[in-house]
């Protein structure tokens, strides 16, 4: 009988184990590189994308940062001054740009953090204090976009447009791939535009009969995104997540 017990028991201990690792797979993956990469530097970029589709149809815009290649609207969240003290008592240190964008992507969260840092930057993050709301940063992300390609009356329009959340999508840690000597985690918020808006039916029709007429547009189907490639224009990896949680093809080498 109390082998019987004690064989329930077991049992019980092994069965809530497996559901606290189940639900908290990815903190206790944190913790061990937490530990693992303490001392070493870990690379992070924090982004909102937004899905414009309808019927299959995803509209994407042409890269700033790669101009080979198109990838959803949105981009990486901006740091204010109260956040940049905060990720600085963490050891955080921007990414350095070579470019002549530099000055437009300054505050960016993209930089390192030290790994024993890791949790507090998660929940800094998490607090919403000190960088852009979703919101905030999708707006600023699509009118930035629309003006470089010359699609103004559009820009117009992002103020008025209303978004929901789809999915929240946290690669990493794990290595950046092939000739490159770091570890990174990266953060995509992904919403879409609230269907039963006028406004937002507008803006999505207006950007569909733009990609006719401009090089910067792209508008493709899920295979597409999946396969990464629509004809001869090839199609950023983080497009994926417009269609879900999982990445179907490695990334495009990072800068």
């Amino acid at each position: 009988m109390i082998q019987g017990i004690i064989a329930s028991l077991a049992a019980a201990v092994i069965g809530a184990l497996a559901v606290f690792v189940s639900k908290n797979h990815h903190w206790l993956g944190l913790l061990w590189y937490r530990f693992l990469y303490a001392g070493r530097p870990i690379r992070v970029s924090f982004a909102s994308l937004l899905i414009v589709q309808e019927e299959g149809r995803f509209v994407l815009v042409r890269m700033p940062r790669r101009p080979e290649a198109f990838g959803p609207f949105g981009g990486v969240y901006k740091i204010f001054s109260e956040g940049r003290r905060e990720l600085s008592d963490l050891g955080y240190m921007a990414q350095e740009e070579n470019s002549a964008a530099s000055a437009a992507i300054s505050g960016d969260l993209r930089g390192t953090i030290p790994g024993r840092s890791v949790f507090k930057f998660l929940r800094w993050f998490d607090g919403e204090r000190g960088r852009e709301s979703s919101t905030d940063c999708l707006r600023r992300e699509l009118r930035e976009e629309l003006l470089e390609i010359g699609r103004v009356e559009e820009a117009a329009l992002v103020d008025s447009l209303r978004f929901q959340r789809v999915r929240c999508v946290r690669e990493g840690p794990k290595s950046a791939g092939t000739g490159f000597d770091f570890i990174q985690i990266r953060q995509f918020d992904v919403f879409g535009l609230v269907d039963a808006e006028a406004v937002n039916q507008d803006f999505f029709a207006r950007l569909i009969e733009a990609s006719a007429v401009s090089l910067d547009l792209l508008v493709v189907g899920a295979a597409q995104i999946i396969k990464g490639r629509a004809g001869n224009k090839v199609i950023g990896h983080h497009a994926c997540y417009l269609l879900g949680s999982k990445a179907s093809r490695p990334e495009l080498p990072p800068f």
